[in-house]
């Protein structure tokens, strides 16, 4: 896991999250699997964060991706963890991308690009 960290949309000061990235054509994306919770909001509200793993460290723009990208990310993440978020998702047994892409504005999505 990561440590995603932000400043908050209503006390401007920093607020931090472990997040799980997901890549997806070799591109990094961020999944809230339990909703628009307190950090969707705030990427929501200023785009900018930075990502921490270990010694590394990188400054990000949070980019919010819908639709079919959005599905394709969330039936990625979703496999990848299943056991730990099928409870929160509305799925039928044996998804398909249209599933994931239904379901895609309970699960905000955000694209991960490391600006220059």
């Amino acid at each position: 896991a990561w440590k995603l960290t932000m400043t908050g949309r209503k006390s401007a000061e920093r607020r931090q999250v472990m997040v799980t990235p997901v890549t997806v054509d070799d591109v990094e994306y961020l999944v809230a699997p339990f909703g628009a919770v307190g950090w969707v909001l705030n990427l929501r509200a200023s785009d900018r964060a930075t990502l921490e793993k270990g010694s590394m460290t990188s400054r990000v723009k949070a980019v919010e991706v819908d639709g079919e990208d959005a599905g394709k990310v969330l039936a990625k993440y979703y496999h990848e963890h299943e056991k730990h978020v099928a409870d929160f998702f509305d799925l039928a047994p044996n998804p398909t991308i249209v599933d994931f892409t239904r379901v895609a504005d309970a699960h905000p999505v955000f694209r991960v690009e490391h600006p220059m």
